[in-house]
């Protein structure tokens, strides 16, 4: 995981296990969320704004832009997991992240 630097690529890395069938970074659009439960997790970006889900085989590598307008934007982001159970699916949320964009 590194540092959200201005005209670098922000690393950061899903927690991943043998029975992962796909892993996302969420980006909420309305902000972060105190965490209400949702699936036996905590939700902890704002659901009034569906997030933009970004695949991620465990590591994702993203580009932040160099305009020294975008310095000191937060941007809230959250892990999520699709593992297998035996024959079903469970959605897994993971922790959350809120990038402020710096440099």
């Amino acid at each position: 995981v590194t540092l959200p630097v201005l005209g670098t690529n922000w690393l950061s890395t899903i927690a991943t296990n043998p029975n992962t069938l796909a892993a996302y970074v969420a980006v909420g659009l309305a902000g972060p969320h105190p965490g209400p439960p949702l699936l036996g997790f905590e939700l902890l970006l704002d659901p009034t704004v569906a997030p933009v889900l970004i695949p991620t085989a465990g590591t994702l590598s993203l580009a932040i832009p160099s305009g020294s307008s975008w310095r000191g934007l937060a941007i809230p982001t959250q892990g999520i997991r699709v593992d297998s159970v035996g024959p079903t699916m469970r959605v897994v949320l993971l922790n959350a992240l809120d990038l402020v964009l710096g440099g």
